[in-house]
């Protein structure tokens, strides 16, 4: 039996979203979850899962945007010893691991035009070949698929067939953006703390108010999963019982819409101070590419990477990376 995940929020709009998903849990039907990277899809699946019917059976997840395409049709349907180079032994797909259960077909927008065809021919008949088979087996799982990607647009662009479309668009939930429920961000950040610090042996008693306080402002461009991050490391490197402000330095970074080509520098700061704080400003200005902002700066990527170290900034562009590949 798949024990029901817990979902986090306090709001209005997305106690809507699980009331509609406790809902439609019962059914057979095929979902389809929209909603930006880090917001929770794949969670909303596996809640939906355990709370139907087909809970004590298999809940498969395939991500159809990072295997390669003459990868994934094997992984999907599984194959017949011999049927390629290397092919040594028959094995299940996922389909076939999934049976009586839920197969979650993560970023199913990525999918390529003829495995597009090849799922379409299992919603459609209900029954599938093993790569290199010629038994027909039946398939008994419930389809979940989820996106960031708009699949309407990819339908105009001719890029995502509209008879699959419609296949799985059977019923659908969407995610809403962090920042468009910050209410929810205390609680997140509440559960958060007490599950980090319980896996870190931390004894974390509490957060600076100011800091929830800048966290209502962020824009969280990585949604809830940059939130977990962003709480998780701090919990590390804390040496008290109170994350405080200087544990958060991406929340010192101006926004987008915060971001300007000058600074503001107290008279009298020394120049060090001075320097790292163009350094900081130049990193975010260029979303931490250290190749421009090294070129902005006019100076050598080695020395660009000796003054982050020298300021202590190596761990706030390494160990949480980029702003573009943290967020993914």
């Amino acid at each position: 039996m798949n024990s029901i995940p817990t979902i986090i929020y306090s709001s209005r709009s997305f106690k809507k979203i699980m009331d509609q998903a406790f809902q439609i849990s019962p059914s057979s039907s095929t979902l389809l979850i929209t909603g930006d990277t880090g917001t929770g899809k794949e969670l909303v699946a596996r809640m939906v899962h355990a709370s139907g019917p087909r809970a004590s059976k298999p809940f498969i997840k395939i991500n159809c945007g990072a295997i390669p395409e003459n990868l994934l049709e094997a992984e999907l349907f599984g194959y017949e010893k011999g049927a390629f180079t290397g092919a040594h032994t028959s094995k299940k797909g996922k389909l076939e691991l999934a049976s009586g259960g839920t197969l979650f077909l993560d970023e199913v927008g990525e999918l390529s035009l003829s495995m597009q065809v090849k799922l379409l021919h299992v919603l459609q008949h209900g029954h599938f070949e093993r790569v290199g088979g010629t038994v027909s087996l039946k398939s008994d799982v419930r389809f979940v698929a989820a996106t960031n990607i708009d699949l309407e647009k990819k339908l105009k662009e001719h890029q995502f067939r509209q008879d699959l479309y419609y296949r799985i668009h059977v019923i659908s939930i969407h995610i809403p953006a962090l920042c468009d429920h910050r209410e929810d961000i205390p609680a997140l950040v509440n559960h958060f703390i007490d599950m980090y610090s319980k896996l870190n042996n931390k004894d974390i008693s509490s957060i600076e108010p100011r800091v929830i306080k800048q966290m209502m402002k962020y824009p969280w461009n990585g949604n809830i999963r940059e939130l977990e991050n962003m709480i998780e490391r701090a919990v590390v490197l804390s040496t008290g019982p109170v994350l405080n402000m200087k544990l958060f330095p991406l929340l010192s970074i101006p926004s987008d819409t915060e971001k300007t080509r000058t600074i503001n520098v107290e008279i009298g700061s020394s120049l060090e101070i001075v320097e790292r704080q163009v350094i900081l400003r130049t990193l975010a200005y260029f979303n931490f590419d250290k190749q421009k902002t090294a070129r902005s700066l006019k100076i050598g990527p080695a020395t660009l990477y000796r003054k982050l170290e020298k300021y202590k900034l190596e761990e706030l562009t390494e160990s949480t990376g980029p702003l573009n590949n943290m967020v993914s």
